[in-house]
């Protein structure tokens, strides 16, 4: 999977994988730190740019988005690793409310 990713991010010029970076909007289905890991792949090692943790925060959903708001994000991969408990327990919250009769 990574491999693919690399290929995929790599086989791209700078501005078209800067692009890519520009385009992602959303978190969609996937873990935080998936989609940071697909973001370094297109970022050709820019991962310390405030505009690239400007982007992986815009991507989180508003909620998550508002927790991190106060992180310190000199460590990206931290940030991550509690964007990533924040997505799991949004998910289990919804999953919980979803089993409820209503």
């Amino acid at each position: 999977m990574l491999k693919t990713q690399l290929l995929k991010a790599y086989g791209f010029s700078r501005r078209e994988r800067a692009a890519k970076l520009l385009d992602i909007t959303s978190l969609g289905d996937r873990k935080p730190s998936v989609l940071l890991a697909e973001m370094r792949a297109f970022s050709g090692g820019h991962t310390d740019c405030m505009l690239f943790v400007e982007l992986f925060l815009r991507a989180m959903p508003h909620d998550i988005r508002l927790q991190l708001a106060e992180e310190d994000f000199t460590d990206i991969d931290k940030v991550s690793a509690r964007a990533d408990a924040l997505w799991h327990a949004k998910l289990q919250k919804q999953h919980r409310h979803s089993m409820q009769p209503h």
